[in-house]
């Protein structure tokens, strides 16, 4: 720009800079520059597939780790999964729902502008499902809709993690819970004999074949009966991965998670204390939001974190308020910039002073906020999930649809331990029903979930 080079051989390279000493202006557009390069090669590639294949289902596949995902990179790798979606028949994926967390994957102290108060809560989890589940409804919340296919499902190794004896039960927990959220298809990750596809550079890598799938048949067996059974209830499983309402949204604002690495862990950590409340967990991203504004069916809307959100979406915040929806605010920043760093003027956020806030917090404990604060809309559900104390089953993902005139629950058991459930009516008393799965009669009064445990019940109202 106002130079006068002769070719582009003689123009200097530009000198770095570390994203930590980027302006919010020039950080904004240096990820954002990545992003609209990275959606224009794959809308030209969809482009070209169809012109030749008009028909063509194209899947376009990305790690869990891109966009909103915990690692460093995810904001500067180019990918933005809401730009891509047009450019895609399909989601094409890579998820870990390991049986152990992955370090790299646990959200929070990473990147620019770390925030030192989260620490990931694993310890009450019997396995890694958070990844999964919060980015297959990220994912599922899009426009325009896009089912979700897994060609590299990464439920029981990577190259780093090897587990040789992983329990059987995972398998059934983490198919199930990912069709809850999305998933229609899947071909699971593994090692052969030969130690891959191409000859190792380092003889290290060959160790990658131990505590692979192939070499559990315990652990294959039971993930070939589990896909077996998903296909067997399959209008089950498509009712309760389509249920409509989504009556709760988790508000991603792209601004926010460019400029401050805190909203992308305070979304994990939102996400984690609604969805042990039975509701199918929305997400509503700030372009979204300043195009269309929320529809009917949102209730409420959860902030995380945002500092930098752009005139627009503000007053369509203002303006879901207006109407009746809910906000509250997570976290300890307030929403105050525009996406290049610039203050907004006092007044464009004034609404936002009444607005409940919700800090952080253990997960269970988190979780029990939420369920307070969400009780206007889980009072409304035909069969309550509870701990036989009374209060929301934390640690149990659970959602219910109707399926020809009958309704069914589904419950996945993501903690570390044992847990026993009672299901009950609006009026408090027991329900009763038939588990699917397992054949069995259930009470409503005690029903027991093992470690990993599912349980597919026809309810009996």
């Amino acid at each position: 720009w106002m130079t006068s080079y002769g070719s582009f051989a003689e123009i200097p390279l530009p000198k770095d800079v570390p994203d930590e000493q980027c302006s919010s202006g020039r950080r904004y557009d240096r990820v954002t520059f990545h992003n609209r390069r990275v959606t224009d090669f794959f809308d030209f590639v969809q482009k070209q597939i169809k012109k030749h294949i008009s028909d063509a289902v194209v899947h376009l596949k990305g790690q869990d780790n891109s966009s909103l995902g915990p690692m460093d990179m995810a904001v500067t790798d180019g990918i933005d999964r809401e730009m891509l979606t047009p450019s895609a028949t399909l989601h094409g994926l890579d998820t870990r729902p390991l049986p152990v967390t992955e370090p790299r994957m646990a959200a929070g102290n990473k990147g620019r502008s770390p925030n030192k108060t989260l620490h990931y809560d694993e310890s009450p989890y019997g396995f890694h499902w958070l990844g999964q589940s919060f980015l297959y409804d990220y994912l599922t919340s899009l426009k325009p809709y896009r089912p979700i296919i897994d060609f590299e499902y990464h439920a029981y190794s990577i190259n780093a993690i090897r587990i040789p004896d992983i329990k059987q039960s995972h398998s059934s927990a983490t198919l199930w819970l990912a069709h809850m959220h999305g998933l229609v298809g899947n071909i699971a990750w593994y090692w052969q004999q030969r130690f891959g596809p191409y000859p190792f550079p380092h003889e290290h890598f060959k160790v990658w074949f131990y505590g692979s799938l192939s070499t559990q048949p315990l652990v294959a067996t039971e993930y070939f009966q589990t896909m077996l059974k998903l296909n067997t209830f399959s209008r089950d499983v498509e009712a309760l991965a389509s249920v409509k309402e989504k009556p709760v949204r988790i508000f991603v604002s792209k601004p926010s998670y460019i400029q401050n690495r805190a909203h992308i862990d305070a979304l994990h950590r939102v996400y984690e204390g609604v969805c042990f409340h039975g509701l199918r967990v929305g997400f509503i991203t700030e372009q979204e939001l300043a195009r269309s504004g929320t529809d009917d069916g949102c209730r409420m809307i959860i902030i995380p974190d945002a500092e930098f959100v752009s005139a627009e979406a503000l007053q369509a915040l203002e303006k879901a308020k207006k109407s009746g929806v809910r906000l509250i605010r997570f976290g300890k920043i307030n929403t105050t910039r525009d996406a290049y760093g610039l203050p907004h003027a006092p007044e464009l956020t004034a609404f936002l002073k009444d607005v409940p806030v919700i800090g952080y917090a253990s997960a269970s404990a988190l979780s029990k906020e939420f369920e307070e604060r969400l009780k206007p809309i889980t009072s409304e559900f035909e069969v309550r999930v509870t701990h036989t104390d009374g209060s929301s089953a934390f640690g149990v993902m659970h959602r219910q649809a109707v399926l020809n005139g009958k309704r069914v629950l589904l419950l996945v058991n993501v903690s570390k331990n044992l847990i026993n459930v009672q299901l009950r009516a609006k009026d408090a008393r027991f329900v009763n029903g038939f588990d699917k799965l397992n054949s069995e009669s259930v009470k409503g009064e005690g029903v027991e979930l093992l470690f990993q445990g599912i349980r597919l019940i026809e309810i009996s109202l």
